[in-house]
């Protein structure tokens, strides 16, 4: 109730500070900079007073408030920087009306700094980040307390005006004041709350839509492992506070495997947090780069990361990602990479600086091509980027010619680790100095700054039984390239022999963790080791404990506790298991399947009323479902000798259905769909081309009707085939009379290989003579294909377009979206198709149209040279030309007039592209129309000409060219006095423009068109042609 008591009082604080603020007078910008902070810091304040009415039960967050409101802390401290702003405003012997600004710009500098220093511990609390809070709170405390104490100095009244002029504004204040201002406050609060709660969660939806990654436990987990002081050796190079400091630059940061790469990421990343705290227009972005998370590591999930880190960079969301939003459907499409770039680049502008780290490229499946786009967007955004990666070579050559910095464990950073681990050691050790010296030393010299390495050298004595035993092992550590492999076949050869029930359950945990096609939580494994087979249900008396299941594995295996996940304790493990895994787990795929099988035809789950259940958390107890749903056919294709197993869940009509609403969420972009159905009727058959159980396919087609059940979404088993690119099967489904007709939406097997790539597919299916129509455009198959890069997909969709009538439209649309892409490849496959290129479009801007648009000047030539039409008109009348000519390409004019492009052309506006020149004064473009006999005379449906449109912009030499151009004297005047009149309307306001106009116009009536309009410009209030005109001398 106290902090409560405490929040309501400095809310109510903000609320008159921003009325006194805005009522005085004279230093607009710092008032509007004071203001501003104390309405976020009111905004802030009341969240936290929400969320502390909110939770009165939840003891860590009253502990967490609390701590915030004790003396000296930052509530208090809030409260006496507010106070002096407020005793400062007061000036009893002046009304509001005379007031004026008391502050000096240095003085509102360390209000907004010392308010700002406090709201950023709050804003710790607000993101339950309890353990961070309570280490700044202790490490700022004293430099806060000592910026409040000189901001009081700075801030005291002079003794003749102290209490009497507090005391008279008081006064003069409260009878102001009225009940209805009292109100309007209130009011004013109320939706400062409404706006701050809608903008927090406008925030939440686009920040999930753009990214599931929680960054913020990601890094937590990181940082947890550091031990005090590593790194400092880092954040104190030459190489760091250089890149630090100039603005664009690249630090490359390459290492051996288990150097500690990930920690000195986030020790980084703290750093800057820490060095910028207080600037909240310098962002820090980053991503964690991991192996096991192939799914979430794309270019286009990478970018939506850092899209959503620069989103919660915000306060609110801007306009343009509200709009990004709501043009998503609200969230139901998610984002694509060409739109991501567009938010990148509208987000990034709101920052002075931007810091981009990427740990462990070399972990991610298409690290060459999401390097290559980063560097892209680098030398566009001019960002700090820091990436970390083993020496992969072709990692290092996209990094030649920036700065590099190798990482490496310093000795210090190692022996620090040992002092922190020894412990562990058997009792003997600790009481024996010099053996504890000896270990470390060994060790320190052995592990060749490689962190990981000291961690397994030091669990390979946790158990020695007498010092000898120690002094053997140690003399046995292995160095060099083979040291990892050495280290995990001793661990292996540890684990083997423990007592049997031990050695049993560390085998497979590590099998699970090993095979396993996605990350596993703790509650998850726990669920799948306490299966068992041809049970009814689940038993948690036969959970194995989590403690035991990671002590066994012999320090392999370790829990992220910031996501629960079970995970091998290094990149390097899963690469030593996977050259190994026959060795150690020959039949783990089986008995993954069959756990899986046996899980999945629980009775609970063949419950009708729980089968029409939606989404993949429809069972909050059975947390293992949703990886069992997904992966059980993945486990069971490498397992043939599972047919029983496999056939007995399959038979379970209703249990088979109900994991159709978790197999086919992840292909809902390419299926147009945009939720859950509500009952999933997927059938056996589905399931076995789901999965490609080959094996199984004979024995489940006996139990169906024929090959072409339907589900709700009205897919086949050969589009579920062909979705997944399972050739087999779909060879297998063809054989047995399998049509290949679409759905009523024009969704067909055809579609999804080629969307998907599988190129055996598409020849597969083309030779059984599918007829290819286009239903519609989305689902159009050469039209994905292209979109996609399927070079030979596109090739063998052409050979076959060939016999099909019409086929034009579908060659010359997918040539449009292989121009608006850039992918030249592409487009010259497609033009090769005779008429492609010629086609008229109607509907939209042709192939040149968009690779103009585009600036892909390869694929402008392409088309040239494959004689594309240069004077098709689009809908809004533009010929490529226009379309060149607004962007001020003179390359693309230049060789759009070099094939003959007309410069009479009009569009819907009757514009010419020499219009569209003047308008944007491109005048060596202008040049080269006039010289190919551009009309200068011709004028648009408005009445313009292109030497008005010229003046109207002050493109002076663009009017000199084009006066000069005509050489007929009367002519030339005529000219010059219409575009007088045209700017005397436009209300022109350009000397130099007025001035070529008038010296133009030199007939022998003594510039009478010049007084004319010198009177039309005075009495049409237009002053600033008014005062161009007067210095002409017209008077």
């Amino acid at each position: 109730m106290e902090t409560t008591a405490s929040l309501i009082a400095i809310s109510q604080l903000c609320g008159k500070l921003i009325k006194y603020v805005n009522a005085v007078h004279g230093a607009r910008e710092e008032r509007i900079r004071l203001r501003d902070q104390i309405r976020a810091c009111s905004v802030l304040l009341l969240q936290l007073q929400d969320r502390t009415e909110d939770s009165e039960a939840d003891k860590a967050w009253q502990e967490t408030v609390q701590a915030l409101a004790q003396p000296h802390e930052p509530l208090d401290r809030l409260h006496k920087a507010l106070n002096m702003v407020a005793m400062k405003l007061h000036r009893p012997d002046k009304t509001l009306e005379k007031l004026k600004w008391p502050f000096k710009e240095s003085e509102v500098s360390k209000l907004v700094a010392a308010v700002g220093e406090e709201m950023s511990l709050l804003s710790l609390a607000m993101d339950h980040n309890s353990g961070r809070l309570l280490q700044e709170l202790k490490a700022r405390a004293q430099e806060n307390n000592r910026q409040l104490y000189e901001l009081g100095q700075s801030l005291t009244l002079a003794a003749k005006d102290g209490q009497s002029q507090l005391q008279g504004l008081t006064a003069t204040l409260s009878a102001i004041q009225t009940s209805q201002s009292d109100i309007r406050i209130e009011n004013d609060r109320r939706k400062d709350r409404e706006d701050a709660r809608t903008s927090l969660d406008e925030r939440e939806k686009i920040c999930k839509w753009l990214s599931r990654i929680d960054h913020a436990s990601q890094q937590h987990s990181m940082i947890s492992q550091r031990q005090a002081g590593t790194g400092s050796w880092f954040l104190q190079s030459d190489a760091y506070r250089t890149w630090l400091t100039v603005s664009g630059q690249t630090l490359f940061c390459p290492g051996m495997p288990g150097v500690g790469k990930s920690v000195l990421t986030s020790i980084i990343i703290a750093d800057l947090w820490d060095r910028f705290r207080t600037n909240d227009k310098v962002v820090v972005l980053y991503f964690y780069g991991d192996f096991r998370r192939n799914e979430e590591q794309s270019k286009t999930k990478i970018l939506s990361s850092m899209v959503r880190q620069l989103v919660e960079g915000r306060r609110e969301p801007s306009i343009f990602m509200r709009d990004f939003f709501e043009g998503s459907r609200e969230g139901l499409r998610p984002p694509i990479y060409e739109d991501l770039v567009k938010a990148f680049k509208q987000e990034v502008t709101s920052f002075s600086a931007v810091f981009v780290l990427v740990d462990a490229l070399d972990e991610l499946q298409d690290r060459v091509d999401i390097t290559g786009a980063l560097i892209k967007l680098q030398a566009v955004y001019k960002f700090n980027m820091l990436a970390t990666s083993r020496y992969i070579p072709e990692i290092v050559g996209m990094f030649e010619g920036a700065q590099t910095l190798e990482i490496r464990a310093s000795e210090d950073d190692v022996q620090a680790y040992l002092e922190a681990h020894i412990h562990r050691l058997p009792r003997f050790v600790s009481s024996d100095p010099p053996l504890r010296a000896e270990i470390m030393r060994r060790i320190g010299e052995s592990v060749a700054g490689m962190f990981l390495l000291a961690k397994l050298h030091v669990e390979s004595l946790v158990g020695k039984r007498s010092i000898k035993a120690v002094r053997t092992a140690l003399q046995r550590l292995v160095t060099g390239s083979d040291a990892y492999d050495f280290a995990y076949t001793a661990a292996m050869v540890r684990i083997e022999r423990q007592i049997t029930d031990q050695a049993e359950l560390a085998k497979q945990v590590l099998a699970w963790i090993v095979h396993a096609k996605a990350s596993i939580t703790k509650r998850q494994l726990q669920e799948a080791l306490g299966v068992e087979i041809a049970e009814p249900d689940i038993d948690q008396e036969n959970w194995p404990d989590v403690e035991d299941m990671v002590s066994a594995c012999a320090g392999l295996v370790t829990i992220d506790e910031s996501t629960n996940l079970v995970r091998l304790v290094h990149y390097t493990t899963q690469e030593y298991f996977n050259r190994t895994r026959q060795r150690w787990f020959p039949d783990a795929e089986s008995m993954i399947a069959q756990i899986c099988t046996s899980y999945l035809s629980y009775a609970t789950f063949g419950t009708p009323h729980i089968s029409g259940a939606s989404g993949p958390s429809c069972f909050p107890d059975y947390e293992f479902y949703s990886y069992a749903a997904r992966y059980w056919g993945e486990h069971a294709r490498l397992a043939p000798k599972t047919l029983k197993a496999v056939m007995d869940f399959l038979r379970l009509r209703t249990n088979v259905e109900l994991t159709g609403n978790h197999i086919y969420r992840p292909y809902f972009p390419v299926l147009q769909k945009t939720g859950w159905a509500s009952i999933l009727s997927t059938t056996n058959l589905h399931l076995v081309a789901y999965f490609g159980l080959e094996f199984a396919f004979a024995s489940v087609l006996a139990l169906t009707a024929g090959p072409d059940p339907r589900d709700s979404n009205d897919l086949t088993p050969l589009m579920t085939a062909a979705l997944r690119g399972h050739e087999p099967i779909v060879r297998l489904l063809l054989s047995q009379g399998a049509s290949v007709d679409p759905t009523d939406e024009g969704l067909s097997a055809l579609y999804l290989a080629a969307n998907g790539g599988y190129t055996d597919i598409v020849r597969l299916l083309l030779d059984t003579g599918t007829t290819v129509i286009r239903n519609s455009w989305q689902y159009e198959p050469l039209l994905c294909a292209a979109q996609n890069e399927h070079d030979e997909i596109v090739r063998l969709l052409l050979q076959h377009y060939g016999t099909v009538p019409g086929r034009n439209v579908h060659t010359a649309h997918a040539l449009f979206q292989a121009a608006k892409k850039g992918d030249y490849r592409t487009a010259k496959l497609l033009s090769q198709m005779p008429g492609t290129i010629t086609i008229a479009n109607y509907l939209r801007p042709t192939p040149l149209h968009e690779a103009v648009t585009r600036d892909s000047v390869a694929i402008v030539q392409l088309l040239l040279e494959r004689k594309a039409s240069v004077n098709t008109i689009d809908q809004l009348g533009w010929t490529p030309l226009h379309t060149a000519t607004k962007r001020g390409s003179e390359v693309f004019v230049g060789l759009l007039l070099a094939q003959g492009a007309h410069v009479g052309v009009m569009n819907i506006s009757g514009e010419t592209p020499l219009h569209l020149a003047a308008r944007g004064g491109h005048h060596a473009i202008g040049r080269a129309l006039l010289d190919h006999g551009a009309e200068i005379t011709t004028k648009s449906w408005y009445g313009e000409t292109a030497l008005q449109l010229a003046s109207e912009h002050n493109h002076v030499g663009f009017v000199e060219m084009l006066l000069n151009t005509c050489t007929d004297t009367t002519r030339r005047h005529e000219m010059a006095e219409e575009a007088l009149k045209a700017s005397a309307r436009g209300q022109l306001r350009y000397r130099k423009a007025v001035s070529t106009l008038l010296a133009a116009n030199t007939r022998i009536d003594d510039n009478a068109t010049g007084r004319l309009i010198l009177d039309f410009a005075r009495r049409n209030g237009y002053h600033a042609l008014t005062k161009v005109l007067e210095e002409e001398d017209l008077s």
